[in-house]
């Protein structure tokens, strides 16, 4: 598969991990403790995370260390989301200390690589400011911080289709700006 392919699957992962968890929302309104909300938003996590590889593939090239550390501990702490849920439903509420550590690890790894997209310059600049702010709006705004999340990842993941398949490197200072 070639690197556009894997850029491409993470935009339309990205979009369906935001209309999982607009999806999601009506369930938790309703039932906010079951399982069945719990395996929606893991899903709509597992779709994230692919997301999150297609973006990284985009950019890695451009966004130097900040970018590649916000992607590995915003990996790292969702999948320690997804773990300690799966230990919640398995175990019980014991294990729900794994899943606040997965998600405030997020938040750290999410300022760290909204950044990044700032710094690279590949996205639009709601795509860097989206990502710093979109983790913590399910904190400051409940519900509607869950589907502006939601709406969020949909339109990142628009973003990232509607971009060219594989950006350029950036050219070196020393590189000419022009030929003669």
């Amino acid at each position: 598969m070639s690197l556009s392919n894997w850029i491409r699957l993470g935009a339309l992962a990205a979009v369906l991990g935001g209309v999982t968890f607009l999806a999601v929302e009506p369930f938790y309104l309703t039932s906010p403790e079951s399982d069945l909300v719990t395996i929606i938003t893991d899903v709509a996590i597992a779709f994230i995370l692919v997301g999150m590889v297609g973006l990284h593939l985009f950019q890695k090239g451009n966004y130097g260390l900040i970018g590649h550390i916000g992607f590995y501990v915003f990996v790292a702490g969702a999948l320690a989301e997804m773990v300690g849920s799966a230990l919640v439903i398995m175990a019980g509420d014991a294990f729900e200390w794994v899943m606040i550590v997965g998600f405030m690890t997020v938040i750290v790894g999410a300022i760290f690589y909204g950044a990044a997209i700032l710094r690279a310059k590949l996205l639009p600049l709601w795509c860097g400011v989206g990502f710093i702010v979109a983790p913590m709006l399910p904190l400051i705004l409940d519900t509607y911080g869950a589907l502006l999340q939601g709406l969020f990842w949909v339109a990142l993941g628009y973003a990232l289709w509607s971009r060219r398949s594989e950006p350029a490197e950036r050219p070196s200072p020393a590189s000419p700006t022009r030929q003669a």
